[in-house]
């Protein structure tokens, strides 16, 4: 049964990019008139776990999922900024391969936490920029910042690096830009 779409896998990057190019919006038929959409797709390894209980710590939650599934390579659980004796609610899952983590998918869609459902899906996949974009850039995001740091503070201590230009900071992360590409 045709789902109206499907997969290729192909040997390099390059193939890949070139099978994009030459394919995408490509017509299949002329009457009516349908054309192919093609874009990458990345195997994915990690999953999104939302309303986790913001008491819970990362091995208490460990150990819940290992519970439910195999193969957990890595649990990401980030410490709410004003009170780090609690999480943000939310955590992001590692497995092992694209295939475990979809199995594990499958298994947490019914994980209750401290009589909470848990909402699960697959985590947006890190966007890799290419070498010429990451050449232009000046800027650096700071995470574990202390909550008392000033932006002032955090200029003065950066500008070790080189020329500082601007610093921006939110409540426990900063961005801060320099002069210079190899300052950063």
């Amino acid at each position: 049964l045709n789902r109206g779409f499907g997969f290729v896998v192909f040997q390099s990057k390059e193939h890949a990019e070139r099978a994009i190019k030459h394919l995408d919006h490509y017509q299949i038929r002329d009457n009516p008139p349908k054309r192919i959409g093609v874009c990458v797709s990345d195997d994915n390894n990690r999953l999104f776990l939302g309303n986790v209980p913001r008491d819970m710590s990362k091995e208490q939650l460990r150990e819940e999922v290992c519970r439910k599934t195999d193969g957990l390579v890595d649990v990401i659980l980030y410490p709410d900024p004003e009170n780090l004796h609690k999480n943000r609610g939310f955590a992001f899952l590692e497995y092992e391969s694209h295939q475990v983590a979809a199995n594990a998918r499958k298994k947490l869609m019914s994980l209750h936490l401290a009589s909470r459902l848990v909402h699960v899906d697959w985590a947006e996949p890190v966007y890799q920029p290419d070498d010429r974009v990451m050449a232009k850039v000046k800027g650096c995001y700071i995470r574990n910042v202390p909550l008392d740091r000033t932006e002032d503070e955090l200029k003065e201590y950066f500008s070790q690096a080189g020329e500082v230009t601007l610093v921006k900071k939110k409540t426990d992360y900063a961005f801060v830009h320099f002069t210079e590409r190899d300052m950063a």
